[in-house]
């Protein structure tokens, strides 16, 4: 297997998130829409890393996925540090070779060492759940996003 590797991601891996996002595969299980040009991948980079922590996924030098995280609202609707929303996603390119597993195993031991971990999946996503229930993330709820309007499931990290 290739060596993997994950580090902060930086508005100069502009051309490779555009690579990963503009897969409809990839815009099926994100939140972030459309994504028809660099420019507005881009713009896209560009707010996630002004109000999320955001890595790079690295295979072979080129950025392939992106973890990232951002605090819960807690319940004051103050951000909660301790309390942190996971999100993951891969080009499709390298779907189903353990490297999502390898990279999450990487920022759990690392920068999320300590911290209540959570993740959101569609209940579609076989291979998602998969990745979680492997990682030691449990199904704690099921619900509907009230803007959406799309059924999600819910998982929190135990045990790492």
């Amino acid at each position: 297997m290739k060596a993997i590797t994950v580090r902060p991601l930086t508005q100069q891996d502009q051309t490779d998130y555009f690579q990963i996002v503009k897969e409809p595969a990839v815009q099926a299980g994100i939140k972030l829409g459309t994504v028809e040009t660099e420019k507005q991948a881009g713009q896209i980079l560009k707010q996630q890393l002004e109000f999320e922590t955001v890595f790079g996924v690295v295979v072979a030098n080129k950025v392939v996925g992106v973890i990232n995280w951002a605090p819960m609202v807690g319940k004051q609707g103050q951000p909660d540090e301790s309390n942190l929303l996971i999100s993951y996603f891969l080009h499709p390119d390298y779907w189903n070779q353990g490297i999502m597993t390898t990279a999450l195993k990487q920022i759990l031991a690392g920068p999320l060492k300590n911290k209540t971990i959570w993740a959101e999946t569609l209940p579609d996503n076989q291979a998602s759940q998969r990745l979680l229930i492997g990682l030691n993330f449990q199904l704690v709820d099921e619900y509907t996003e009230p803007f959406a309007e799309t059924k999600v499931n819910m998982y929190k990290l135990v045990n790492f």
